[in-house]
């Protein structure tokens, strides 16, 4: 008679890591589960709390200004968006237009930002060269 019968709770090699890979797996997906449950309360903990601050976000032009700047020099060079200065903001309906500064008889364009006055989101970024 075989010592090691279908019943026995001694395993055949092989047997064993896959046990224990499903064991963890599902560990893992139940942990997964129970973070994001929790990661859903806590941003609607926050959007709760969250405190909308008095007036507009963008209220002035110098303010405008050093967002644009900020937002467009990672995407067209630090040096590129300095060599625009001085830039130039206009309120037009509640949106920030600010654009970079070319002398007359430039070629090119200036680099271009539109951003919403109230929630300080940036709408869109451009290079005006056409």
């Amino acid at each position: 008679m075989n010592r090691h019968s279908n019943n026995s709770p001694v395993m055949r090699s092989g047997e064993r890591p896959r046990e224990a890979m499903r064991v963890a797996m599902a560990g893992l997906g139940i942990c997964l589960f129970f973070s994001s449950c929790s990661t859903d309360r806590e941003a609607a903990k926050w959007k709760a709390r969250r405190v909308r601050p008095y007036g507009d976000v963008v209220p002035d032009r110098r303010t405008a200004i050093q967002i644009a700047e900020a937002v467009m020099s990672p995407v067209y060079g630090r040096r590129y968006v300095i060599a625009q200065r001085p830039q130039i903001a206009e309120l037009r309906d509640d949106v920030w237009y600010v654009h970079g500064y070319m002398p007359p008889n430039s070629a090119g364009g200036t680099i271009e930002a539109y951003i919403d006055k109230h929630t300080g989101r940036v709408l869109a970024i451009t290079d005006g060269g056409e």
